[in-house]
């Protein structure tokens, strides 16, 4: 089986089995904007993206009925989101079953190393995802 991964700001199912990725970030490397806090808004409040966008697809599985789901932990290692069921599905041999998963704020209250687990069944899939703060303004 082969489980890949992508995260982005937005991911868009198309008709034909496509799907349109937007705000794709590269390396799994995800960099939070200075300046993105609101005027007013207290230091003491974290910082956020309006959401990330996981997609995940799944292929070379065994034919039959699958459960997916999933967790995610901070650089800290404490979870923030527990294991959670995304469906079944029954696969078909040749196919390829793909996820999109919406988290939507994301709070940001530690820089560094996360880690999206994906489950199919009982088999474990695990993806590191790095978060930086912007150290300095673009140029372009």
């Amino acid at each position: 089986m082969k489980v890949d991964f992508l995260i982005s700001e937005e991911v868009r199912p198309e008709a034909n089995g496509k799907f349109t990725v937007l705000g794709l970030f590269p390396g799994n490397i995800v960099i939070l904007m200075k300046g993105t806090r609101l005027k007013d808004t207290p230091e003491e409040t974290p910082d956020f993206f309006e959401k990330l966008v996981f997609l995940v697809v799944a292929s070379d599985m065994s034919e039959g009925r699958h459960k997916f789901s999933g967790s995610l932990t901070d650089p800290a290692g404490k979870t923030m989101k527990s294991k959670e069921a995304f469906g079944e599905a029954d696969v078909k041999k040749g196919f390829t079953h793909a996820i999109i998963l919406e988290m939507k704020p994301f709070t940001v209250r530690l820089f560094g190393l996360y880690t999206f687990n994906f489950f199919v069944d009982r088999k474990k899939f695990s993806f590191p995802f790095e978060i930086r703060e912007q150290i300095e303004k673009l140029q372009i």
